[in-house]
């Protein structure tokens, strides 16, 4: 059964298991990331859906949110297009010796929470646009499915992407996987950006702030396993590369 594990950092010792409810859950199911929203006091997951049985397409992607205080999950959102992925492969180095695709259709993927615990935005890796929904909104119980799809916004066009942050600003970071960069979608624009790229920085995938005013990515080199190269021989070598970068505003560590 999947699980949400929470380890206690300050005492070095395990503080709680959350299991993910069966009816929140399904045989292709692939939790990826989360959010911590305290103020709700609940977790919410983007589970991709892509697991056993998926055949590697996403189509039964969701929304999964726990509840501390119970500990019930809830399955959301899921058959909507705001979580569902195109039917587009995943491309990278575009143009370049290096080029390649991989038929994998990952749903709601990066997903990431306001400093104000108001707006929760998220995408699926295999699509153009980015969504957003209030919390107060996807925590309403008394919603219908249609009723909770008609709150889901379209906030802005965006590349394929994995790991997804935020600052105190409301700006959008994005690991763009298939071209070693990553972007930003600034709050007063709206408008998708490339901050930051390295010919080094291959498939970069989560994305998070520290406390030492910067944010942090690491290059997987996914695209060079041996799995998504066409000869099926693996390219990918140490060094394992972390990057650090200063964003457009502070954030909170973490996130």
């Amino acid at each position: 059964m999947p699980k949400l594990v929470g380890w206690n950092t300050h005492q070095n010792k395990l503080e709680r298991v959350i299991p993910i409810s069966p009816e929140a859950t399904l045989t292709e199911s692939q939790h990826n990331d989360f959010v911590v929203d305290l103020k709700h006091d609940v977790i919410v997951l983007a589970d991709e859906a892509i697991g056993e049985g998926s055949g590697g397409v996403g189509d039964n992607a969701a929304l999964v949110v726990v509840d501390l205080a119970t500990g019930e999950s809830r399955r959301l959102l899921q058959g909507h297009h705001s979580v569902m992925p195109l039917k587009e492969p995943i491309r990278w180095d575009v143009g370049r010796p290096t080029s390649g695709a991989v038929d994998l259709y990952v749903g709601v993927d990066g997903i990431v929470l306001d400093t104000n615990n108001e707006w929760l935005y998220f995408a699926p890796l295999n699509a153009y646009k980015m969504y957003r929904i209030r919390m107060s909104d996807l925590l309403d119980a008394s919603l219908t499915a249609a009723q909770l799809g008609a709150k889901v916004e379209t906030y802005a066009d965006k590349p394929f992407n994995g790991g997804l942050a935020i600052d105190q600003d409301d700006n959008l970071y994005l690991t763009e996987v298939g071209e070693r960069a990553v972007g930003v979608i600034p709050s007063d624009t709206r408008k998708y950006e490339r901050l930051v790229s390295d010919p080094d920085m291959v498939w970069p995938d989560g994305v998070t702030y520290n406390s030492d005013g910067t944010m942090y990515t690491g290059a997987a080199q996914l695209s060079l396993t041996s799995a998504l190269q066409a000869d099926g021989v693996a390219r990918n070598k140490p060094p394992y590369l972390a990057y650090r970068f200063k964003p457009l505003a502070p954030g909170t560590p973490g996130f």
